[in-house]
């Protein structure tokens, strides 16, 4: 299978340029063999009283779960590093299609009232922390004097600016910045993303062409029947002209006569009713990893293949957990579930629907921020119905912005961290070490300990891009030690971490500290992704063309070379 990620990164950077040069207008649609069908996959029935399984020999069976729906089991023990699902989008919709059209829509009137913010809150599971860099000029800085004139002269300016940002990090602990399905004010209509439209229309248009994705496909997801929809949230699109092109759709479904005469008015309507809470449900983001630190632009970076999209049964019949034993990646529009443990033959296949920083915090905050109508309990969880019912209330109050209430996320939130990052370094550190020494009680229900990992991060960074490599070395190792203790076992982030750990470490003559976070680095990558220290360094060729450093590409490149690229961290 290395082979083909190696090629799937070639038709990545290929997109990616194209789509820079404004060549393509269109998602990706990348070619790889070892697709997974949902036709493959153990089905567990009941027949006259007894389990009947089809296709026993399948890794996954598929089963009707208490609590959580249809989910899918192992069916036989699988070890860990198992690429064990691989999925390609049945529609997919780009974040630069999104911003496109929203540059085309300046006119307010075409609007409801509402913010349509670029934050994929819509989706299962959001896009992993991306930390927006602003470089400031610093890699050929050396003298005091240099840093002094970048930082600036009016201080009283300064001050001001850091208390300002101080006060938007904790006026957004109140209420959310952003606009998603569940934040209209009004319970029984939520606004739903302009992206998610887009989706709907695709998908109209793929049913028209194609009936069977209806019948075969999309009719099996979440919800799966017109009772359950009707007692979900209706869904209506933020964006006006949307919202019309989907109604039109809808109302010409009938005279197309897709189904059968007897079928086809009924089976149109609960189309029109079903469609958009199962896109709604069932979309997820899609990044492509493993830039997150070193260049943050497009032209190095694969920002440019972020997006949405929604897939079939075999990705959608996986459920949440708080503790997922699959781990998530993408490379364009092939989507990898990847076991991130051993799996004991029976056990329920999960991932987590939200960013793994998240899976420490308390059930009422995981709840709120997965915003899909379903409480994520903890594993030990052996709450009282009474109990269970107040949390629920108290989960819900908060989701409608109730005045000192649970916030829907991290204060460090990513408008925070791009209003962190775009103050000059050194103040940049004082602001930092305030928001880490914040002396003001918080009510533990907002208080996430995200918060901290994320300023860590934050402070390294810029350490780091200062040359202060020694000083950015324990920051990186806190990051460290917060993913391991809190992420899935494999996960890219943790991977990342120990990536910079390792050329922060070198840069610092730190040389035993460096090797060991490169061989850790490496051991994890080779476990996801396979392909040895060349796919490695193909992988992250972008990160290391671009030093977060103050070093010249030289030297980057014998660092590389001798932390990833040496005998004594060669993996076969």
């Amino acid at each position: 299978m290395a082979d083909e990620i190696d090629t799937l990164l070639d038709d990545a950077v290929r997109y990616r340029d194209l789509r820079l040069a404004d060549d393509v207008n269109s998602p990706p649609d990348f070619n790889f063999t070892r697709i997974t069908s949902y036709s493959d996959f153990a089905i567990k029935t009941d027949d006259d009283g007894k389990d009947v399984t089809s296709k026993k020999d399948s890794s996954i069976q598929v089963r009707d779960t208490i609590f959580q729906g249809r989910g899918l089991y192992a069916n036989k023990d699988i070890e860990q590093g198992v690429h064990l699902i691989v999925a390609k989008p049945l529609v997919m919709v780009m974040s630069w299609e999104v911003s496109d059209s929203e540059d085309d829509e300046i006119d307010s009137e075409d609007e409801l009232d509402y913010d349509d913010d670029d934050d994929d809150d819509e989706a299962m599971i959001e896009p992993e922390r991306q930390h927006h860099l602003n470089k400031d000029n610093l890699e050929n800085v050396e003298s005091d004097d240099e840093k002094s004139a970048l930082v600036g002269d009016n201080e009283d300016e300064e001050d001001d600016e850091r208390d300002n940002i101080k006060i938007a990090a904790q006026q957004d602990n109140n209420q959310d910045d952003h606009c998603d399905d569940n934040d209209s004010g009004d319970e029984s209509m939520p606004l739903g993303e302009k992206r998610n439209g887009i989706l709907i229309l695709r998908l109209l248009d793929k049913i028209k062409a194609d009936p069977v994705l209806w019948t075969e496909k999309l009719c099996q997801l979440f919800p799966r029947d017109e009772e359950t929809a009707l007692n979900l949230p209706p869904w209506m699109c933020s964006c006006a002209r949307i919202g019309l092109e989907i109604e039109q759709g809808f109302n010409e479904l009938p005279s197309l006569h897709l189904f059968p005469c007897e079928d086809n008015e009924e089976t149109c309507k609960e189309i029109q009713l079903r469609l958009p809470l199962i896109v709604r449900y069932n979309v997820l983001s899609v990044e492509t990893a493993p830039e997150q630190y070193s260049h943050f632009d497009s032209e190095k970076g694969m920002v440019e293949l972020n997006g949405t999209a929604l897939y079939g049964p075999e990705v959608s019949y996986l459920n949440h957990s708080g503790n997922p034993n699959l781990s998530r990646m993408s490379i364009g529009d092939v989507m990898f579930f990847v076991t991130n443990r051993a799996i004991p033959r029976g056990d329920q296949l999960s991932f987590s629907y939200i960013e793994h920083e998240i899976l420490c915090e308390s059930e009422e905050k995981r709840t709120a921020i997965l915003d899909m109508d379903f409480k994520d309990f903890d594993e030990d969880d052996n709450d009282s119905p009474d109990q269970i019912s107040n949390k629920k209330q108290r989960v819900a109050s908060a989701k409608r912005g109730g005045k000192g209430n649970l916030k829907t996320g991290p204060m460090i939130d990513a408008v925070v961290q791009n209003e962190i990052m775009s103050t000059q370094p050194f103040e940049r550190l004082d602001l930092i070490l305030d928001l880490l020494n914040n002396p003001e009680p918080v009510d533990p229900e907002q208080d996430f300990q995200c918060d901290r990992y994320t300023l860590h991060s934050l402070r390294a960074i810029t350490l780091d891009q200062l040359g202060r490599c020694a000083d950015a070395l324990p920051d990186w190792q806190r990051c460290i030690d917060f993913a391991t203790k809190t992420f899935p076992p494999i996960d890219e982030n943790t991977m990342n971490f120990h990536v910079q750990a390792a050329l922060c470490a070198k840069h610092a003559k730190k040389i035993d500290i460096a090797t060991d976070h490169a061989r850790k680095a490496l051991e994890m990558h080779n476990k996801i992704w396979g392909g040895g220290n060349e796919l490695f360094l193909k992988r992250y060729e972008g990160d290391f063309s671009k030093p977060l450093r103050p070093i010249s590409q030289e030297q980057m490149a014998v660092d590389v070379e001798q932390l990833f690229g040496s005998n004594k961290n060669k993996l076969v």
